[in-house]
């Protein structure tokens, strides 16, 4: 190095450090350094929450077979488009189709053995009706000789008494026979009024038995009150014709189908996906918000959202039409659903990522202040105010909407004009 540059590179430091030396000086010569502050004045705030989405389907569904079965034939792919009810893919329907078959059978076999069983106990009931009817009319028939036997022995006794003496042997004998005849008729009215007893009772029992035949014979055919078809054997016949239905796989609605998970003769197991079909026609817009961004949101408020996936300025304007009214956690965070509508689809598929602005606040004419600028003090807040004589104090204040820009707005405590310290005192010293 020469020495003409050693001595330039040695002036040029010490420039440097006379510089330095003049601005220590200059601050520890007791002239306080003014703070840094702004001047309020009206003005718009804006606060807006900005988070990432998905677009979804309105309307989304995996469907399946509620059994495990073959399938044996297979309508649609991924891509077409199908309309509600229309039919997807179907199970060997074989095995089910005998399932009916022997269910069916049972249910008419079973419901024969009933009206037998019915059928005879009624019968039964019938002849025992008819069986103990002519055993009380025999016995009120006995009832009935015995009456006349008795009255005619009377009659005769009678007769011997007036003809003889009440001590003639022939009275004796005439009244012995008058004493045997009522012995009789007692007997015979004893022996009827046991057996109506007896045959009521019997009648009763027979009747039991036909009512409950009857009433297992109607449990088996007719039909529930509130179940219609559904009897106790008609209940096995309608579950396998439900199951056959099944076999079959029909669209909930009209879409798109976006996935196929099996092929013709593959083993389909049960409540497994086969399908999966969603309204591409019909979107919106899903997202997972942390908790303190979701509270600053409400229903209907505007919202902008743009798409990596579609380059230039592409974006649509849309609203918030819904937020989950309960909290999930995902990695320790508590974060609440939004869901936005799209009402033109145009361009945009299920699965791409929305970047979303919520326009979630404005407030026009107001004064707003640098967040910074704010002191929180025992659940109070202040500013601190710089005055024309350089005198400093604080300011209580209420505050109102906090700005994306890092400002708040400042619901009473100040005017325009005044000039708020931005800083900290420790910034300053």
């Amino acid at each position: 190095m020469s020495k003409r540059l050693i001595i330039i590179v040695i002036v040029i430091i010490c420039v440097i450090i006379l510089a330095a030396l003049g601005i220590f000086l200059i601050n520890k010569s007791g002239r306080p350094v003014p703070p840094r502050t702004i001047t309020t004045a009206l003005g718009t705030i804006i606060q807006e929450v900005t988070f990432t989405g998905n677009v979804n389907a309105v309307d989304s569904v995996n469907l399946g077979f509620e059994f495990t079965g073959a399938i044996s034939n297979t309508l649609v792919d991924v891509g077409d488009h199908v309309t509600a009810g229309q039919l997807l893919a179907e199970m060997d329907p074989r095995s089910i189709e005998l399932e009916l078959a022997k269910s069916q059978a049972d249910e008419a076999a079973g419901a024969a053995e009933a009206k037998i069983s019915w059928q005879k106990a009624q019968a039964d009931y019938t002849n025992t009706i008819a069986v103990n009817q002519k055993t009380i009319e025999r016995l009120k028939q006995a009832v009935r000789d015995a009456k006349a036997a008795y009255d005619q022995k009377k009659d005769v006794w009678e007769q011997t008494v007036r003809e003889y003496d009440d001590d003639s042997s022939t009275s004796q004998t005439a009244y012995s026979a008058v004493v045997a005849a009522e012995t009789a008729y007692n007997l015979a009215q004893t022996t009827l009024s046991e057996n109506i007893k007896t045959t009521e009772k019997s009648n009763d029992t027979a009747r039991s038995a036909a009512d409950l035949a009857y009433a297992q014979y109607q449990n088996k055919v007719q039909k529930s009150p509130t179940q219609s078809g559904l009897s106790s054997l008609q209940a096995l016949t309608g579950l396998s014709q439900v199951k056959l239905a099944k076999s079959r796989l029909t669209a909930p609605f009209d879409g798109v189908v976006t996935a196929r998970q099996v092929k013709t003769g593959e083993l389909a197991v049960a409540g497994a996906s086969v399908f999966s079909i969603a309204t591409v026609d019909s979107l919106k817009i899903t997202a997972q918000v942390s908790e303190t961004d979701a509270l600053k949101l409400a229903v209907s408020q505007p919202a902008s959202i743009t798409f990596d996936a579609i380059p230039g300025t592409f974006s649509i304007d849309t609203k918030v039409s819904k937020i989950a009214p309960a909290a999930v956690v995902i990695e320790g965070v508590p974060t609440y659903e939004v869901t936005l509508s799209i009402t033109d689809p145009t361009r945009l598929k299920p699965g791409l990522t929305a970047n979303v602005t919520v326009h979630s606040g404005r407030r026009d004419n107001v004064i707003a202040v640098p967040r910074r600028a704010i002191i929180t003090r025992d659940d109070k807040q202040y500013v601190r105010i710089l005055h024309d004589d350089g005198s400093i104090t604080e300011q209580a204040i209420t505050t109102g909407l906090d700005g994306s820009d890092g400002t708040t707005e400042v619901t009473s405590g100040i005017n325009e004009g005044e000039k708020v310290i931005t800083e900290t005192l420790s910034e300053n010293s």
